[in-house]
């Protein structure tokens, strides 16, 4: 099993020992010109770092729980 999260659940990588943990750019929505510019180019890069994780881990099945880091991760495991 493995952990994918950004960086506000690293805080809880202690109650899942055993699991390793793997960090995503956070990529919230933002709202406004240049905040809505950064956080798509977040987006894009989130996604990128998925896909790259799908493709070292080789997961059989991927479970979102719907934080941000579910969607870029969700993309990249239909995806692949």
């Amino acid at each position: 099993p493995i952990l994918v999260t950004d960086p506000r659940g690293l805080r809880y990588r202690d109650m899942f020992p055993g699991i390793a943990v793997e960090e995503l750019t956070s990529a919230a929505p933002m709202h406004g010109g240049l905040a809505a510019l950064l956080g798509g180019v977040k987006m894009m890069a989130a996604a990128a770092q998925a896909v790259g994780l799908v493709r070292k881990w080789r997961p059989s099945a991927v479970v979102g729980f719907g934080g941000y880091p579910s969607l870029p991760t969700g993309i990249a495991a239909r995806l692949m």
